[in-house]
């Protein structure tokens, strides 16, 4: 290597060094530009009612600056004069690498130059440019790092917001968070149950769509209890049209006194019936006596578990009293038909005086108990089912119980296609089905088609005779559809009125969001407002559903409870003294807790209070004697807005 080339790769080393240099150092300015934005911005948002989104936005443009001092100071490229001139001076080499670097370009080659040359060759290779120019944090990285400091010291103060912007903040999510489970559930509801009717199913898109407003949070609190009163409403109004249905509210009593499946077929409930026999027996033990024989258990679980810290005579009389215990249980259980090996097992233990096998053994055929005692109660439920079952078709279509009638139906088009059926069962058929007209007049045109299809059968066309019957199926199958859309919309009355509970209370704290997923208000429907709203329609459309007087609906109420006072105003049994000057009895409503002055519009005060005063009637919290009068006093509120 000549002596230029070694000046000239020292230069072109320093040169690349300074320019790493300038950008290692312009990194840190930036950085610290960027400490100090940071700092700004999350002093203004403890200060101000910045929105988050605001706050990232500043944290990654920071960024921005780091990056742009870099470039900036990466670009300007350090020529070889200028890294000469500075390890001229940087190492006070009286401008030797400078005048070697001009010379070398020079055409002459005079002694004088040959010698300059070498002068500086030999001070340039003896630099070591990486350890004259270290790598090290400059300055700004050190303020950077204490304005760091400063910035999580200021993240632990809390921010300031008046009282306004956080309720307003906290309205905001309670309506996201509302209008995302309204929607959620509106469409799962149709997802898995399609509305047969468009006026349901646009109902239930205007519920959908009100929850997805409502997601946007971009509404004020009285806008959004507005528009919910608003869809509520339509809601309410396509429920009371349904309702209006007789077949329906049949087949809404049958779902609720039965609790079952409604869809299951006499085949279907005797098919399940054996099933459950062949697991239990022929003759099963009901449940009352497999909990009699389980309270037996428990008695001597405890006894052997008493047993294990018992010595001696006291011993020995427990596991005497055990043994007999255990042998007259055994007669009990095999009289009741139950597998008694458990129990055997116990009593082996026990003569071979191991206590904690014999508690083992009790308590492993405790929970066999438990599966057959399980299994016993499905029997009786299916059972008292079947029982409850009409008898024809009549009784079929006058209890609500449209899946048995249409398995009725499918049976006598079967015998009518089979060509069997004698003269005395088409007389039995004929019978049947004049009987069923008059119920059959609630499910569409059902009635109609049983009337044609006894005409035909009468004049000998028993294939126009199959057709009615089949067109009177296909009725019934309308109603089930309608039936599955008062059950959506019912949820969504129910989901609606916790988004205004919601809304109105500014919190949803133990709210329950659910969806129906099979006709008929069953147990978990049990004291709801939906419930109770739906019987008081139900009972002024004149009730005619079909109950009976003194039928249980659910359990809590029952149509003497729910019964129309014959005078309103009559002052009737009321117990007690009058004391003047007394206190008087009140009831305590839920509602809307605010403090200050109220700014909210009468109209939505009235839909809530209506809203709470349905859930103190479901909840059995107005006496039975003023239910009518507390909404006939908020309906009267209603139609004055």
């Amino acid at each position: 290597m000549s002596e230029f080339h070694v000046i000239k790769e020292t230069l072109a080393v320093t040169a690349r060094r300074r320019r790493w240099q300038r950008g290692w150092r312009g990194f840190w300015k930036g950085f610290l530009i960027a400490g100090g934005v940071w700092l700004l911005g999350l002093i203004l948002y403890k200060a101000l009612p910045m929105p988050e989104p605001v706050l990232f936005g500043i944290f990654f443009a920071g960024w921005i600056a780091p990056i742009a001092g870099f470039l900036k100071e990466f670009s300007k490229a350090v020529t070889l004069n200028e890294a000469a001139r500075w390890l001229d001076q940087e190492k006070q080499l009286k401008e030797r690498l400078s005048t070697a670097l001009e010379v070398a370009d020079s055409k002459k080659d005079g002694e004088w130059q040959r010698l300059l040359m070498t002068d500086a060759a030999t001070h340039a290779g003896s630099l070591d440019v990486a350890k004259m120019m270290p790598f090290s944090l400059p300055k700004a990285a050190k303020w950077s790092f204490i304005l760091l400091v400063i910035t999580a010291g200021v993240g632990f103060v809390p921010e300031y917001r008046t009282v306004e912007y956080r309720q307003k903040k906290q309205n905001e999510a309670v309506m996201k968070e509302v209008g995302e489970r309204v929607t959620t559930l509106t469409k799962k509801q149709m997802t898995n149950r399609p509305p047969a009717l468009e006026s349901v199913k646009k109902a239930l898109e205007e519920t959908a769509e009100l929850g997805q407003q409502l997601q946007k949070a971009k509404l004020t609190r009285d806008e959004a209890l507005k528009n919910i009163a608003k869809v509520t409403d339509k809601v309410k109004e396509e429920t009371r049209d349904l309702m209006k249905n007789q077949g329906l509210q049949r087949m809404q009593q049958a779902a609720r006194t039965s609790g079952q499946d409604q869809a299951a077929t006499p085949e279907q409930l005797q098919k399940q019936i054996d099933d459950l026999k062949d697991k239990l027996g022929q003759e099963p033990p009901s449940t009352k006596e497999l909990s009699e024989l389980q309270a037996q258990l428990e008695k001597m679980q405890a006894a052997a578990a008493e047993m294990k810290n018992q010595s001696g005579n006291e011993a020995e009389a427990s596991k005497q009293a055990m043994s007999q215990a255990l042998s007259s249980l055994m007669k009990q259980a095999e009289a009741a038909g139950l597998d008694s090996k458990k129990l055997e097992e116990a009593m082996n233990a026990l003569k071979a005086g191991k206590t904690d096998q014999v508690l083992k053994e009790l308590n492993a055929a405790f929970q066999d108990m438990e599966k057959m005692k399980e299994l016993a109660k499905a029997l009786e439920n299916l059972q008292m089912q079947k029982e409850e079952m009409g008898k024809d078709l009549a009784e079929q279509l006058e209890r609500g119980q449209v899946a048995q009638a249409q398995s009725s139906l499918q049976q006598m088009i079967q015998k009518l296609q089979s060509g069997q059926a004698s003269a005395e069962d088409m007389k039995k058929m004929l019978q049947e089905l004049r009987k069923a007209q008059e119920p059959a007049e609630g499910y569409g045109k059902a009635s109609e088609h049983l009337g044609e299809a006894v005409a035909q059968a009468q004049a000998g066309n028993k294939s126009d005779a199959v057709k009615e019957l089949t067109e009177a199926i296909k009725e019934l199958q309308k109603m089930q559809e309608q039936m599955g859309d008062l059950e959506s919309l019912m949820a969504a009355l129910e989901n609606l009125q916790q988004a205004q509970q919601c809304v109105g209370n500014g919190k949803c704290d133990g709210m329950g969001w659910g969806m129906r997923n099979r006709p008929g208000f069953g147990g978990n429907c049990k004291g709801n407002e939906m419930s109770a709203w739906f019987y008081h329609e139900f009972y002024k459309s004149g009730g005619k559903g079909g109950l009976k007087a003194g039928t249980a609906v659910d359990g809590t109420w029952s149509e003497a409870d729910v019964k129309e006072p014959t005078d309103p105003l009559l002052t009737t049994k009321v117990k007690g003294q009058i004391t003047p000057g007394g206190p008087m009895p009140s009831i305590t409503l839920k509602g809307v807790s605010i403090r200050g002055q109220s700014t909210v519009a009468f109209e939505e005060v009235a839909a809530t209070a209506q809203s709470e005063a349905e859930s103190a009637l479901a909840q059995d919290k107005v006496p039975r004697a003023y239910r009518n009068a507390v909404r006939d006093y908020f309906d009267d509120f209603k139609k004055k807005q």
